[in-house]
């Protein structure tokens, strides 16, 4: 019988900054390269008024997860230890910008009535656009959502470009001050023959507009020619009927973890909510849940998602080489879950790597971590997390936002 162990905390770096929800030393990713380890983060607060692009998202590495030293080239060599794909490129793939100019916007008008009620559903989501309506100010670009930061093999440079998307009925929906078609791009999988699949988050429309879900919907979206181009797949619908009772700030699948499995079944573990700081809740009032969610036709269809835990955003897993299947999620607390089967079926029980007094789930969760947080594979059975931890201090003894790594071991007992 399997099961982790997981080892102490390690300061990769900390922050003087106020250790409060927004700002920087937060939002950590983890990648591990030939035996060195990278987390990236967050390091300066949500405003970035002085453009400061090395301190924007600071890169570390370390070869024993003990010592961090900060590198230059934060961009190029974040990409650079991201794994290589089939024709020798290493690519991540972000959301493409949303369309924010109030001129473009105003040829366009207010989207019709009936696909504006979500308002009421989730505060994000106010109003959708057709691909069609969309055409009218952004032409032949309607189609590009995806954005790829792609470094070539053997090329020093990345090449960052919009990605077309083929996907009839896809839909511009509102975040925010501006509109966006595929919302978010969650990490990409390639399966056995080369082909890439990429959930994204997204806002859903039958052929008359009107929408299919009052909530935000996951999609996916596959590639067959290495992440140049992608086509829309198949989606995991959320419905009403699994809003739990009185839930707060439900908004549908925002966030998704995708794995490809052995016998070419996937699952998807998906957030349903934030918990955000903004909307406060109580044991009356409680958080959404997380989902996961089975396909066996390569992502076009998708199974009733069930709950997989009362909480969590930012859902994150990494198959192991030994079959292991781990995952992490956050919020309040931070998470790690194990599953032995290979087949994302049956799952240990939560391990809570950080603890958020009870009293402050939903009053102050966010004075002890922004709960984002990331893993990934070093060996067979050894994995490594990052999260943060804003009460931890400094030498000096003061309190700073802290990014943290963990090692995660899978033991025979």
């Amino acid at each position: 019988m399997k099961k982790l162990v997981i080892g102490e905390p390690v300061i990769v770096s900390q922050s003087t900054t106020e250790p409060i929800m927004h700002g920087g030393w937060q939002d950590p990713e983890i990648r591990c390269k030939d035996g060195v380890l990278y987390v990236r983060f967050s390091g300066v607060k949500d405003d970035f008024e002085n453009h400061d692009r090395e301190n924007k998202n600071p890169v570390y590495k370390s070869i024993d997860g003990v010592n961090w030293e900060k590198v230059k080239n934060n961009a190029l060599e974040w990409t650079e230890a991201q794994p290589e794909i089939t024709n020798g490129d290493k690519v991540r793939f972000t959301g493409a910008p949303s369309v924010t100019d109030p001129e473009l916007l105003a040829k366009l008008g207010e989207p019709a009535e009936n696909r504006g009620k979500s308002a009421v559903k989730a505060p994000c989501f106010i109003g959708v656009y057709t691909k069609a309506e969309m055409r009218k100010i952004l032409g032949d670009n309607v189609s590009k959502t995806i954005m790829s930061h792609r470094l070539k093999k053997g090329a020093t440079e990345l090449d960052n470009k919009l990605c077309e998307v083929k996907w009839d009925d896809l839909a511009y929906g509102r975040v925010y001050t501006g509109y966006v078609g595929a919302m978010y791009a969650q990490p990409y999988r390639e399966d056995k023959d080369g082909t890439l699949y990429m959930p994204v988050c997204s806002f859903c429309v039958n052929k008359d507009g009107s929408p299919v879900s009052s909530y935000r919907c996951m999609s996916m979206l596959k590639s067959t020619d290495h992440g140049y181009s992608w086509e829309h797949v198949g989606t995991c619908e959320y419905k009403e009927e699994y809003n739990i009772p009185n839930a707060i700030e439900v908004e549908g699948f925002m966030e998704a973890s995708l794995e490809i499995c052995d016998d070419g079944s996937f699952f998807m573990i998906m957030r349903s909510g934030s918990l955000s700081p903004f909307v406060i809740g109580d044991d009356d009032h409680p958080a959404p849940k997380s989902y996961i969610t089975y396909s066996y036709d390569k992502g076009k269809t998708w199974t009733k998602p069930e709950v997989f835990f009362d909480y969590g955003v930012l859902p994150r897993s990494v198959k192991m080489g030994d079959g292991t299947i781990l995952m992490t999620s956050g919020r309040p607390d931070v998470y790690v879950r194990a599953c032995y089967d290979g087949k994302g079926k049956e799952w240990d029980d939560v391990v809570h790597v950080l603890d958020v007094p009870k009293e402050h789930y939903y009053k102050a969760y966010w004075e002890y971590t922004c709960s984002n947080n990331s893993l990934c594979a070093y060996d067979d059975t050894t994995a490594y997390l990052t999260y943060s931890n804003f009460q931890l201090k400094t030498p000096e003894g003061v309190r700073a936002k802290s990014i943290l790594v963990r090692k995660i071991s899978i033991v025979e007992e």
